[in-house]
């Protein structure tokens, strides 16, 4: 298994070019292109000497940065059917959006291998704090607000604030290219 189900990874990717018109060279045999690998830790011998070595023989281009995963767990435990510590991804979708589980595993993930841990009551305070408490009410204030006022013509001077944006801008995408995901939210 070993050997070849990382095979999967390239016939993915070639699946995908013949749906969208592209060419798989453009995108494992190309200078332009840089390969990164995000994989779990119990995997990492693997993904850094064999699948490399495969890619090499093969004239693929090899992985520019190998970033490791820990584990999930849900509520502290190790996922496990017997246990009944795990959650469907169907059940999950039928009651909540995938975007609150994608905003709360981007908030805890760094650049370390560590476990991240779906505990329920965390994850129920952190999406109605963050999502809800000031993302949905502060477009919800500012929607009202727009349509009260209106657009202005012209924006007073902010002092600064614009800059200091743009420069958080460019913060958040260095933290997102570091892998550092928690920063960078």
């Amino acid at each position: 298994v070993w050997f070849d189900a990382p095979i999967g990874y390239i016939a993915s990717s070639q699946q995908w070019c013949d749906r969208n018109g592209e060419k798989l060279e453009d995108w494992w045999q190309s200078s332009e292109c840089e390969v990164r690998h995000f994989i779990g830790k119990d995997i990492t011998y693997f993904h850094t000497l064999f699948w490399p070595a495969m890619l090499k023989t093969a004239g693929l281009s090899l992985p520019s940065r190998v970033h490791v995963h820990g584990f999930l767990t849900v509520n502290g435990e190790k996922m496990s059917k017997s246990k009944g510590t795990f959650v469907m991804a169907s059940t999950y979708l039928e009651h909540l959006d995938p975007a609150y589980l994608r905003y709360f595993y981007a908030s805890k993930l760094g650049p370390r291998p560590d476990d991240l841990d779906l505990n329920l009551e965390e994850f129920v305070s952190k999406v109605n704090s963050d999502l809800v408490g000031k993302v949905v009410n502060l477009a919800s204030r500012s929607a009202r607000f727009v349509e009260k006022v209106g657009l202005a013509q012209q924006y007073p001077e902010d002092g600064g604030l614009f800059a200091a944006a743009a420069a958080a801008g460019d913060e958040i995408a260095q933290a997102y290219e570091a892998c550092e995901t928690a920063k960078a939210i």
